[in-house]
């Protein structure tokens, strides 16, 4: 039984539903120009049985990937264009997930604070060693983030970066 649950973000769903669906949507758009949805799911040979498809091809225009015309329960009866983000997605482009959260880098300075001060500590420890220019374009860029990733690594940080470069 298919209840509103399956409107719910889930990343099997995604996996093995959604995007297989959108790949075909977006392709179908392309060749075809605006269409029923009827007519995709009966001319393609997708195996989705109608309510896996109606729910399935909801979930994407929810999530703002098609703009559709819709029947009563908000079931999408049309397809009348594609959004940038159906195309990042099917083009294999790095995009955000239906419904995932992504963190902002200020979120994540905690968690990267201690990653950067191990390089930091790594580039004081050698500084001639062989990834020693990668640890230094590393410490820079987040230097240059303005972004305060802790004490251990404003420290090690300005020990790290006025650790001599090796001797060309």
């Amino acid at each position: 039984m298919y209840t509103e649950e399956m409107m719910e973000h889930n990343q099997s769903l995604w996996d093995e539903i959604d995007l297989p669906l959108l790949r075909l949507v977006v392709a179908w758009y392309d060749e075809h120009g605006p269409f029923e949805a009827d007519d995709l799911r009966d001319s393609s040979k997708i195996e989705l049985s109608p309510q896996e498809f109606a729910y399935a091809s909801k979930r994407l225009a929810v999530a703002g990937h098609i703009d559709v015309r819709s029947r009563a329960g908000g079931f999408p009866h049309s397809v009348e264009g594609i959004a940038p983000s159906a195309r990042r997605l099917v083009s294999g482009s790095p995009s955000p997930h239906i419904g995932a959260y992504l963190p902002r880098l200020e979120d994540l300075g905690p968690q990267l604070g201690e990653s950067l001060a191990k390089a930091a500590q790594a580039l004081r420890a050698d500084p001639n060693h062989s990834d020693a220019p990668r640890w230094r374009t590393l410490l820079a860029a987040a230097a240059d983030t303005g972004i305060d990733f802790g004490p251990e690594f404003a420290a090690e940080a300005a020990r790290g970066r006025s650790a001599a470069p090796p001797a060309g």
